[in-house]
């Protein structure tokens, strides 16, 4: 993630090392770039905080922050449901269902799923490659007990199975260095 060209050059990513742009959702940190990755439910709002924000927001956000809001669970009965494909088997599926459980406790639940076929086809093994399997899991209850107090708890599950992260040679240059030793 950058802001501006600042952050973690895509070539120098690493996941020992935080990076300069600070990701936060729902106000907790996520430390590595790979959590980027994950399927986003129940996006209410995305803010892109520009520069330093050590102040508010603490270390490794020397370039800025990325802090995304989700809905929160509703006391008024609510479903979504979308669905989007697209080219190589592209499929992604999401719903979402919010209400009131009991006196004064709401909770939403909500479930994603994309697929995609491989965009490589690997030569030596005959199986495409660079697909995506993603399927994400996302619980919240509230409890509000007055007007001036809300508790939010929230679980979420995330599993990523894709047959990726292959290498690609862009080129071969024929080199001189052989020649000239001879």
């Amino acid at each position: 993630i950058n802001i501006r060209g600042l952050g973690a050059p895509f070539g120098l990513t690493n996941d020992g090392i935080e990076p300069g742009v600070g990701l936060y959702i729902d106000g907790v940190f996520y430390a590595r770039p790979a959590a980027a990755s994950l399927d986003f439910l129940d996006v209410e709002r995305i803010e892109v905080l520009r520069g330093p924000q050590g102040t508010l927001f603490g270390k490794n956000t020397t370039a800025g922050a990325i802090t995304v809001t989700t809905r929160k669970p509703s006391f008024t009965r609510c479903a979504d449901v979308e669905l989007n494909y697209g080219s190589l088997g592209f499929v992604q599926a999401k719903a979402s269902i919010t209400g009131p459980l009991v006196r004064k406790v709401a909770g939403r639940l909500s479930f994603s799923g994309t697929r995609r076929g491989g965009l490589l086809h690997n030569r030596a093994t005959g199986n495409d490659v660079n697909d995506l399997d993603n399927l994400g899991t996302r619980g919240q209850l509230l409890f509000a007990p007055s007007d001036t107090i809300a508790i939010t708890a929230t679980i979420d599950h995330t599993r990523q199975r894709p047959e990726g992260y292959t290498q690609v040679v862009a080129g071969i240059a024929p080199g001189t260095l052989a020649a000239a030793l001879h």
